[in-house]
């Protein structure tokens, strides 16, 4: 009879087996701008990762720094705030979001467990290796984003926490959170992300048709204060600067009585540990 130590980690290996097989979710091509042909996506995200992760080294803290080294080298070439995995895979251009969403990935298909953290504007991520050190990555930093000392680790852990939580947009007209925000989200809610940063970029615009649509799209991923709270100010962006006729006026009346409820739910500082 096989031990339960052992079923365990029968589980967990052929989790992993099932991680290294499986396609990216097709919920990450869903906010493109161009309309994205999800299997050619997938098919480029396929080969990325085979590339990357071709011959890694044994060594866990090599493995990572490896797989830093050759997506900054082939894929990560051009920091671009707003660009989606899209843009990654056409263009080499990404940001925090969409270099956690491939970091991420890749390091699961390696055989790590990524911890990714959201804070108001920026995303990073840290994994643990089997000795139980923690290990931090800034995907926006080809020099020095695999960060291994454990006292380092913490200081720019709080360093996010102080820098990030508490930001405040200064530019008139544009979106800013009455939340502040530093917690823990699962790797899939990073697609909903996506949506959300391309509504927060129409909305600066006053394309408050096109920030709604976009938060339409992220709400099955994403149904967070953020979200509820920029949906809110779309709307009254619509209702502000487009002539509707008095039913649509009213049903968009009551959306935003429903949106407003909902956010009373939510606490102003949503900082977890």
């Amino acid at each position: 009879m096989p031990t339960l130590k052992a079923l365990l980690l029968f589980q967990v290996a052929f989790g992993l087996y099932l991680w290294a097989g499986a396609q990216i979710s097709s919920d990450f091509f869903a906010c493109s701008s161009t309309g994205a042909d999800t299997a050619y996506f997938q098919q480029k995200m396929d080969a990325l990762a085979a590339e990357v992760l071709k011959d890694l080294p044994s060594h866990e803290e090599k493995r990572i720094k490896t797989i830093h080294r050759r997506l900054f080298a082939r894929y990560l070439r051009d920091y671009r705030q707003g660009s989606l995995l899209t843009d990654v895979l056409q263009h080499r251009q990404y940001d925090c979001l969409s270099g956690t969403i491939v970091f991420a990935y890749l390091l699961k298909k390696a055989g790590f467990q990524p911890v990714i953290y959201e804070t108001n504007v920026h995303i990073f991520l840290t994994t643990f290796l089997s000795d139980g050190r923690e290990v931090l990555i800034e995907t926006t930093d080809p020099i020095g984003g695999v960060v291994t000392s454990q006292l380092q680790v913490a200081q720019r852990k709080e360093e996010y926490r102080r820098r990030f939580s508490s930001y405040q947009e200064r530019e008139p007209g544009y979106y800013r959170s009455e939340f502040q925000i530093m917690r823990v989200v699962p790797f899939e809610e990073l697609a909903g992300l996506q949506c959300f940063n391309q509504a927060v970029r129409a909305y600066n615009h006053g394309l408050f048709a096109s920030a709604a649509e976009y938060l339409f799209k992220s709400q099955p991923l994403m149904a967070t204060e953020r979200g509820i709270e920029l949906m809110i100010l779309a709307l009254k962006g619509i209702l502000a600067t487009h002539s509707l006729s008095f039913e649509k006026q009213n049903a968009l009346l009551k959306a935003m009585a429903a949106y407003e409820d909902k956010l009373k739910n939510f606490p102003r500082l949503a900082i977890e540990e």
